[in-house]
């Protein structure tokens, strides 16, 4: 992997093509679970629910390597700039965009009808802001990502010498406590009252920080190969659990589901891993390459514009979501427009802000 290059002696940028990737990989994914909506729709009855959680468990490594991505690119700020500039750089980068589409998303959900006027009290859009998902759904993650923000300057300080074995050691600790054992006190119904666990949003804290910690000590041959094990072992759990438990009761039943749960952590660092292997590969096609680099341009307005499409396709053309090909061929075809329409607002004098 590069290095994070020096540009005028103060200023750093990261140069690494297998962080384009995973962006790119993650921002389909993301939009590909969404695509896959019919998933949570089980009751019991549904013929092609197989294939469903076949695509939601496979894709599902989506948003834990997006805070992998982030951990990775911001645990070392101090490097680049002070934290003042790192809050400026958050909020002009994420916040304001948030702000701008959630307003957007607003005024859709107006004039589709689907609220009234009303409904739209200030208390109403206040909490909508700061759950993320009270406007638009798939916005969930700006909390998780608010929080993961505010901590990263506290471990972002600690000695560049001892930072990797801080590190490693909340990464144990907080698998054994927060995800190993409930996980097992669960399966197993041991009935602990177990008093350790973290909040659910501090969880992603996890995968920012275990993405920092592979991305700056590589994993050796061995160690990669017990990765992709457990990592086969994750998607095992999640998918043929899922499936048993689930067309056992009827319904969704959730035990290996949750991104920060055993199934999850083990494939999406397996993923991680597979995908900075891959990127060396595929760094040496070149015109795979300039395609991966153009795609990694516009993932995070993939995040904030994809509820507009699906809702744009649902109201003005209805496609039937229950087949595969929609499931499969949507989220390409919703990232190419998203693609465009940033392209010409990237244009536009003020509104170029809103999509970083």
């Amino acid at each position: 992997m590069e290095k994070p290059m020096q540009d005028g002696g103060a200023k750093y940028t990261y140069k690494d093509f297998s962080l384009t990737l995973c962006q790119v990989f993650s921002a389909l994914a993301v939009i590909t679970l969404h695509a896959n909506s019919s998933f949570w729709s089980y009751s019991g009855t549904e013929n092609n629910w197989f294939i469903a959680n076949l695509i939601e468990s496979i894709f599902y490594f989506a948003v834990p390597i997006f805070f992998m991505i982030t951990g990775i690119t911001l645990l070392d700020y101090p490097e680049r700039y002070s934290t003042k500039e790192y809050f400026k750089k958050r909020a002009k980068k994420v916040f304001v965009p948030y702000l701008f589409w959630s307003m957007a998303g607003v005024i859709y959900l107006l004039a589709s009808g689907r609220i009234t006027k009303e409904e739209l009290t200030p208390l109403w859009l206040i909490n909508g802001l700061v759950s993320g998902a009270g406007i638009i759904e798939y916005f969930w993650y700006f909390r998780a990502l608010l929080f993961v923000y505010i901590c990263i300057p506290i471990f972002a300080w600690i000695d560049k010498s001892r930072k990797l074995d801080v590190i490693r050691y909340i990464l144990f600790a907080f698998f054994f406590l927060n995800i190993l054992v409930p996980f097992i006190n669960q399966g197993f119904d041991l009935g602990l009252e177990w008093d350790f666990e973290m909040t659910k949003i501090a969880g992603y804290l996890f995968f920012a920080f275990g993405g920092y910690y592979i991305y700056k000590r590589p994993p050796a041959l061995q160690y990669k190969i017990l990765i992709y094990v457990l990592g086969a072992a994750g998607l095992a759990m999640h998918l043929i659990g899922t499936y048993k438990l689930s067309t056992e009761y009827g319904a969704i039943i959730a035990y290996f589901k949750g991104y920060c749960n055993v199934p999850s952590v083990l494939y999406s660092f397996a993923v991680f891993v597979l995908l900075c292997d891959l990127s060396k590969l595929i760094s040496r096609v070149n015109w795979l390459k300039k395609a991966v680099e153009i795609m990694g341009q516009y993932t995070l307005p993939a995040y904030l514009l994809q509820w507009f499409i699906f809702k744009l396709v649902d109201d003005l053309i209805g496609l039937n979501t229950q087949t595969i090909s929609y499931r499969l061929l949507m989220p390409w075809f919703i990232y190419a427009v998203i693609m465009l329409i940033v392209w010409v607002l990237r244009k536009i004098p003020v509104i170029r802000a809103t999509v970083p």
